[in-house]
């Protein structure tokens, strides 16, 4: 089995689907302090604790997506140095924001960033997002409430995950895709006021 090892990179991806459309979302975080959990698969199992438990990011994902999206797995892996075989939580869950969409190929941009200006400094998240013209406006979040909601989780983007009792340490962070151990802990993040248009770059892609 696998050992934790100090550096190692871990991607948490929250699987949801409208329509037969599937949208992936995904956090990368850095084991910084290396706690008792004696696997990788040990450690994704404390991981999964964290990652759903007040005040981390899935306690606020939830309230910020429309309530027609399926919320259906949560995927945790390791995947630098060396990929590990992921870990699959079942989660059977709806968004609880109290207004659906119509669209499978709009988001809302959440930008999170490390205190390092250039594009390794820079990333975003983008997930499916309300349509409503109570929320929107001409593409643009018109709703205070709902840009509080999405406020609330872009928040959790530079929270470090502790596990308990084991004590292992993850910080989130952003990850160079050209050069894959190079990373900038998240520092902070933005959420922005204009929608964006996702395309499909193959078809079944997820799935």
């Amino acid at each position: 089995m696998a050992v934790p090892a100090l550096n190692d990179i871990y991607q948490v991806t929250i699987r949801t689907s409208l329509a037969g459309q599937v949208f992936l979302s995904t956090f990368k975080y850095k084991l910084t302090t290396v706690g008792t959990e004696v696997t990788v698969d040990a450690l994704y199992s404390a991981i999964e604790t964290q990652f759903t438990a007040p005040p981390n990011v899935f306690t606020k994902f939830v309230p910020a997506l429309p309530f027609n999206w399926s919320i259906v797995e949560r995927w945790y892996q390791r995947v630098f140095p060396i990929r590990i075989r992921k870990k699959v939580f079942i989660s059977g869950l709806l968004g609880t924001w109290p207004q659906n969409t119509t669209s499978t190929n709009q988001a809302v941009s959440l930008e999170r960033f490390a205190e390092i200006a250039g594009r390794h400094g820079v990333g975003r998240l983008q997930m499916p997002a309300s349509n409503s013209p109570l929320d929107i406006t001409a593409g643009v979040i018109s709703n205070p409430a709902y840009k509080a909601a999405l406020a609330n989780l872009a928040a959790t983007f530079s929270l470090p995950l502790t596990t308990a009792p084991g004590g292992s340490i993850l910080t989130p962070v952003l990850q160079s895709v050209a050069t894959p151990a190079v990373t900038q802990p998240i520092v902070g993040s933005i959420v922005q006021d204009t929608l964006r248009t996702m395309r499909r770059r193959t078809v079944g892609v997820g799935k």
